[in-house]
């Protein structure tokens, strides 16, 4: 049994449905719909009545659920008072952050902050979105550093969490330059793409090779919604999926496909003409980038950091 599904039980048993308790948890619903499967098997007994919508608690997952809540809340106040005064004596600032801003926005921003204190150590958990929170939450980090999008929401407490927006960027289309030799033309243009001919079915044009994050990820989330505002869904073939935008950029730049990411991934790649941005600005997004702390957390340094930003 994996403790995640403890927390998992819990969710479902709050919202009264599988998929927003997975948007909760940030995981797929399938993967949700796994996690309670495998706990009510590892339980022995069923624990949710999937026969009524929304979904209810059978009278065995009522006193699983009071099980549940009492054993994490028991645990994760245990592990807290551990890792504080752990975190206190030692001086270490811990940040679970998405890769793309380990990579291209913590350390300039970080450079920024005025930390008097020669003796703090900094230590990045660079992760997806779903397990940086999951971090965050059970205390294996002090702070998240994450991009933000009204179109994901994260689901925290806010009497136990709080955040505040530390920059932004914007998801632009990039593509491969043209294989013509000296061609400054991309190798999939969206200012020629005819959407009204994709949207009736017209064979004769042509889908667009599609690289980027699947679905359910937070990145494929907005890129989705991107594309079917242009009423565009029709005008792209995904032919490759990956849940780092790193990879998602190498396929862009060895022209596999059109690919929407970070422009602070890509700005060099632009500068370098390795890529180029494509399409008019109803194709790209703006983020926000935002980091999370818990309230409670009397770390001195982080208090006094916090203050600064």
């Amino acid at each position: 049994m994996h403790l995640r599904w403890l927390k998992d039980f819990v969710a479902v048993a709050e919202f009264g449905s599988f998929s927003k308790a997975a948007d909760s948890r940030a995981i797929t619903q399938p993967a949700m719909s796994r996690h309670i499967k495998g706990l009510e098997e590892w339980v022995g007994v069923e624990l949710i009545d999937r026969s009524v919508f929304p979904a209810q608690l059978t009278d065995a997952g009522e006193k699983f659920l009071k099980l549940s809540s009492d054993t994490l809340d028991q645990l994760q106040n245990g592990i807290a008072d551990l890792r504080q005064a752990h975190h206190n004596d030692a001086k270490k600032i811990s940040l679970s952050m998405q890769h793309v801003l380990a990579a291209e926005f913590f350390s300039q921003w970080w450079s920024q902050l005025q930390i008097d204190d020669p003796g703090v150590k900094v230590v990045v958990e660079a992760n997806n979105l779903h397990d940086c929170m999951q971090r965050l939450e059970s205390r294996q980090c002090e702070w998240l550093l994450c991009f933000r999008h009204p179109s994901v929401p994260l689901y925290f407490d806010q009497n136990k969490f709080e955040s505040k927006k530390v920059g932004e960027d914007i998801i632009v289309p990039v593509s491969a330059k043209s294989d013509q030799s000296n061609s400054n033309e991309p190798l999939y243009d969206l200012d020629r793409l005819d959407v009204d001919s994709h949207h009736i079915g017209n064979a004769q044009h042509q889908q667009i090779p599609l690289v980027g994050s699947g679905p359910n990820d937070f990145m494929g989330k907005i890129i989705t919604g991107i594309i079917h505002r242009n009423k565009a869904a029709a005008c792209f073939n995904p032919v490759y999926e990956d849940s780092f935008s790193e990879g998602v950029r190498s396929q862009a730049l060895i022209g596999t496909g059109l690919a929407w990411l970070p422009s602070m991934l890509v700005q060099s790649d632009i500068e370098r003409k390795r890529l180029m941005i494509v399409g008019n600005t109803h194709w790209q997004e703006p983020l926000a980038i935002h980091l999370y702390r818990r309230v409670d957390n009397e770390h001195p340094v982080l208090q006094n950091i916090w203050q600064q930003i």
